[in-house]
């Protein structure tokens, strides 16, 4: 019988007092993101007319950067804020310089803590599960983009990034060295109605979108990895990529793109990043083409209309992937995600507002421990007075493990190893914008059977994430 082997373990072990110290600093965390509202921004919602004055002198310095943003890299939908929302912004005029020869750069840090805070006599040691130790991971991104031709909406654009990961558990994902991570080109046609991108790129930046809207600041708990596990190629690696998408007016679109999958194994993203070097691999052992659609209904917010993302999709793997109780079949993969704008509460930015959102996603559990994910949240932007661009997000979430895994790890082990059936997760996030490119995101996880394998109490993830963007 063929066997997956579980998760690997930690690979580090921090001290009593180094754990000690990171869970004061993420405790810290939750009374900054509380206290340390900016006294500028809280003044000027004491008066509306104050307040209103802001937001015109805000947009009018929106506006210097219209020019810069379609330099950004196109046909994500999965981003980060805008290029106005960096530290560095256009201080010396150089981000200006840049875009008067077509080229835009930007950068990426952002470092996370996880500690399970309940004492409930579970053993530290070996980790099994994230936050179980103190786990800390971080991301190191450079993005450039050249426009390389085109006028008004329509634009021909060279992208290529570089990226470094880390982590202190092997389940958070890779760890890599610096790495050539995209290496694509981007081109459009009739007003954006066509969009083609070709080269080395991660489709799971592409499809899905995984997080509340869009918006990885929104990021919290255990997200679904099924789009990975059949094999969307993800950071920090890159597979060869062909994308084509069409835009009606209305807001509907159909994108459908083919890839070379990731390694076909039970540890496809983790065995392609090891075997990944410095980057742009052609193939590799065992993986096929990979087909995706999407099809979806997209609006954004306006004065009059409130923001809608509906999409469905699925994923077709022609690679071989060993199934738990022997053999091997394609793998696949189906989804559907929407998110909805309940309500706008401030004239003049219909960005903010409350929204609603759910997640349903589904692999064969013949070859995918994880075979079925449910999510539903509610979430606000700009929610709070003089806080206009603050997150906070209350996720609930389901995983179900597949049963033939279960079996086949009963039957391997004589039934002496304890397996779940499924895990259940509760989260509370808030983002605060600190500062323009700062974010500062501390969240609450609790978790009921946070790993596969084994018996172990439900754990409380406090997590702390810094996010900074230039």
């Amino acid at each position: 019988m063929i066997m997956r082997s579980p998760p690997r373990l930690s690979k580090h072990n921090p001290s009593s007092f180094q754990r000690s110290v990171l869970r004061i600093a993420a405790l810290c965390g939750f009374a900054l993101t509380l206290t340390a509202w900016p006294t500028r921004l809280a003044a000027a919602d004491r008066n509306e007319d104050t307040s209103r004055a802001h937001a015109d002198a805000s947009m009018l310095e929106r506006a210097k950067f219209q020019r810069i943003e379609p330099l950004r890299a196109q046909g994500k939908t999965t981003n980060m804020p805008g290029v106005f929302d960096s530290i560095v912004n256009d201080t010396g005029g150089v981000r200006s310089l840049l875009a008067d020869h077509d080229l835009h750069l930007s950068g990426l840090v952002s470092s996370g803590l996880t500690y399970n805070i309940l004492d409930n006599g579970v053993p530290r040691d070996p980790q099994a599960y994230t936050g179980q130790q103190l786990t800390y991971s971080g991301s190191f991104n450079v993005f450039a983009s050249l426009k390389i031709a085109g006028e008004g909406k329509d634009i021909s654009q060279l992208n290529i990034s570089v990226s470094s990961q880390y982590s202190s558990y092997i389940g958070v994902g890779p760890e890599k060295d610096l790495v050539l991570g995209t290496l694509d080109y981007f081109h459009s046609f009739f007003d954006r109605a066509v969009e083609i991108n070709l080269g080395f790129t991660d489709n799971i930046s592409r499809f899905v979108a995984i997080f509340a809207g869009g918006n990885p600041l929104m990021a919290a708990g255990y997200a679904a990895t099924i789009p990975v596990e059949v094999g969307l190629s993800a950071s920090p690696v890159a597979t060869p990529t062909f994308n084509i998408c069409f835009n009606g007016k209305s807001g509907f679109y159909n994108k459908t793109g083919v890839q070379r999958s990731l390694i076909p194994s039970a540890r496809g993203l983790l065995e392609e990043a090891d075997a990944y070097d410095s980057g742009l691999r052609f193939s590799q052992k065992g993986a096929k083409a990979i087909f995706i659609n999407e099809t979806g209904f997209k609006r954004s917010a306006s004065p009059t209309k409130k923001q809608m993302w509906l999409r469905v999709g699925g994923i077709y793997n022609t690679s071989d992937y060993q199934r738990f109780d022997g053999g091997t079949m394609d793998n696949w993969a189906l989804y559907a995600l929407g998110d909805y704008q309940l309500a706008q509460t401030r004239a003049g930015e219909p960005y903010r507002g409350l929204y609603i959102g759910a997640s349903c996603l589904y692999g064969p559990s013949e070859i995918n421990l994880y075979c079925r994910y449910y999510e539903a949240r509610v979430y606000g932007i700009g929610l709070l007075p003089g806080r206009p661009t603050d997150l906070v997000n209350l996720t609930f979430a389901y995983n179900g493990f597949s049963r033939e895994a279960i079996d086949a790890y009963a039957e391997r082990t004589f039934g002496t190893v304890v397996t779940q059936r499924n895990q259940y997760s509760a989260s509370l996030l808030y983002s605060c914008h600190l500062a323009r490119g700062i974010y500062l995101g501390t969240s609450v996880t609790y978790l009921v059977h946070p790993t596969f394998i084994g018996d172990f109490e439900p754990a409380l993830n406090e997590s702390l994430k810094t996010t900074l963007l230039f």
